[in-house]
């Protein structure tokens, strides 16, 4: 079974809480961090209409027939999707959640997942994450 294993660039995607408006994007940051994961198992093709595209272009180019379905359907990302923490700072969040840390991007239609599974190799937050599912 191929696996998605790419490193998201911590310093590209970090985001810390700051500015008055963060705290009011933050149920749908939450939101959509929650729909993904339980969509990457449940409805892979609804959870692929949530990645933003270079993200979605990696997944689909890890399983031979280019589908990002089928390809995020091989991807085992955490089943708890219990949120920790959410981060959000001008047009990116972090969304922590107990097995996971799913990093977002808001786009005019709402939240899309920029990298998903995201594991911190180190309390350093300008570190790399190790992540499941990002674009490249």
């Amino acid at each position: 079974m191929p696996r998605v294993r790419h490193v998201a660039l911590a310093g590209a995607v970090v985001v810390s809480l700051a500015g008055c408006g963060a705290t009011s994007l933050e149920p749908a940051a939450r939101k959509a961090a929650v729909s993904f994961v339980r969509d990457a198992s449940s409805d892979p093709g609804r959870a692929c209409a949530r990645l933003v595209d270079p993200t979605r272009k990696s997944v689909a180019q890890t399983d031979p027939s280019g589908d990002c379905a089928t390809a995020l359907g091989k991807v085992q990302l955490g089943q708890d999707t219990d949120v920790v923490r959410t981060t959000v700072q001008g047009h990116s969040a972090e969304v922590v959640l107990r097995d996971d840390v799913v990093f977002l991007s808001l786009f005019r239609d709402g939240w899309r997942v920029m990298a998903a599974g995201c594991r911190r190799t180190s309390k350093d937050l300008a570190q790399p994450a190790d992540c499941e599912i990002s674009g490249g």
